[in-house]
């Protein structure tokens, strides 16, 4: 379900002709969230949901926040102290946090520290660089698309 987009994608290029209008934003689109993937959790919001749900919680597993205002900001932590349904985050700054339920507790685990993350990356990764490849000529002659990609891209001053 979290590389849902390529198949959509592919959706989108059949048609009546004037697909080939967006198909170089289209690949530019999916290029971008190749190059981007992993950076955060939410790049594969359900794996990271499993991963998070199938985690052991042990002491020293990092942690990863957002707070809303007046942070605005991401905060990294690690589990200190477990205790009886609760849990105390520590940040390097000294301070702590006790969570009180393990549904928040688990919503903290950073995925990305995780060691199922990576090898999940690397088979996801799988498509986008076989994308990248096609699109750069960095493949197999017969294969290759960079010239086609871009004259997608010039085709998209006739959109109207």
């Amino acid at each position: 379900m979290d590389m849902e987009v390529l198949c959509t994608t592919t959706y989108k290029m059949e048609g009546d002709g004037l697909e080939i209008l967006l198909i170089h934003d289209a690949l530019e689109d999916l290029r971008l969230r190749g190059r981007m993937l992993g950076t955060e959790a939410a790049h594969l919001p359900n794996a990271s949901a499993i991963l998070r749900a199938k985690a052991r919680i042990t002491i020293g597993m990092a942690t990863m926040e957002y707070y809303e205002a007046p942070h605005h900001t991401w905060f990294e932590g690690k589990i200190l102290a477990l205790g009886h349904n609760s849990w105390t985050i520590g940040y390097p700054d000294g301070s702590t946090l006790v969570v009180n339920t393990e549904r928040e507790i688990r919503a903290a685990v950073d995925v990305r520290a995780l060691p199922e993350w990576q090898p999940l990356l690397a088979q996801v990764n799988g498509a986008f660089t076989y994308l990248e490849a096609r699109l750069t000529d960095n493949c197999a002659a017969t294969y290759g698309c960079k010239e086609q990609h871009r004259i997608t891209g010039l085709l998209r001053a006739f959109n109207p």
